[in-house]
């Protein structure tokens, strides 16, 4: 009983390490891909606490989803144990669990894919813009004025 509680505990603790690390590829990810989409705007303080925030939820459901992946990589066991004592009830078992996992990992991966589209939004939306200053622009585009009107010719 006691090995059986620090494997399951050993588990969890790989389960939490692999999300972490998922997760902080996923942000990193992120990051580079909305930088080198938008190259005018540079990323600034607040979108990497935007990106430091998406961690949390992002490193939760990356690690019950791994946990899940493990769970059902699991039901051949179930088949072997159970099915020595009732061979359909081994197969319904089996089933049952692969439907469970398959929902709750589709519902894992819906909201990772929430929480990455809006810390991306907001990213994106707290970028520093790149702003051109009037003097920045070479004469003559700025109004044509300078070339409109010559001063230096006499009126009539």
């Amino acid at each position: 009983m006691h090995k059986l509680f620090i494997g399951d505990l050993i588990d969890t603790m790989e389960n939490i390490e692999y999300g972490i690390i998922i997760a902080i590829v996923i942000d990193v990810l992120l990051l580079l891909i909305i930088a080198s989409i938008n190259t005018k705007n540079k990323l600034n303080v607040l979108s990497y606490i935007i990106a430091g925030v998406l961690l949390v939820p992002l490193t939760f459901q990356m690690s019950r989803l791994i946990g899940a992946c493990n769970i059902s990589s699991t039901t051949s066991a179930i088949n072997d144990i159970v099915g020595k004592v009732s061979p359909t009830l081994s197969k319904y078992m089996a089933s049952a669990t692969n439907n469970d996992i398959g929902w709750f990992v589709f519902r894992r991966v819906m909201w990772s894919l929430l929480f990455i589209g809006i810390a991306g939004f907001c990213i994106y939306a707290t970028m520093d813009r790149k702003r051109t200053r009037i003097h920045d622009i070479p004469t003559g585009v700025q109004t044509g004025r300078k070339y409109i009107s010559n001063t230096s010719r006499k009126r009539r």
